[in-house]
């Protein structure tokens, strides 16, 4: 269910029907981020060694650390630009 959600652009189709745009639809791409939590699961079914698995999955810790740190920093940014 997540992932058809996530593939449907909400905000195109409602500014298509109502012919303009509504900011808060924006916010359904955060769904896409559902599909990282699978992520895990699929490196561990891969056919590699460990060494390599291991990377993907630091790989996939950065990215993630990443992607926090970015959601840190915008909400700072909100709570700053409010003030």
């Amino acid at each position: 269910m997540i992932d058809i959600l996530a593939t449907v652009p909400l905000d195109a189709v409602v500014q298509a029907l109502l012919g303009y745009k509504i900011h808060e639809l924006t916010l359904f791409a955060i769904l896409k981020m559902g599909r990282l939590a699978r992520l895990n699961r699929l490196i561990s079914f891969l056919k590699a060694d460990e060494d390599s698995k291991a990377a993907a999955k630091l790989g996939m810790i950065c990215f993630l650390l990443i992607i926090y740190l970015h959601c840190f920093a915008c909400l700072l940014w909100f709570f700053v630009q409010e003030g």
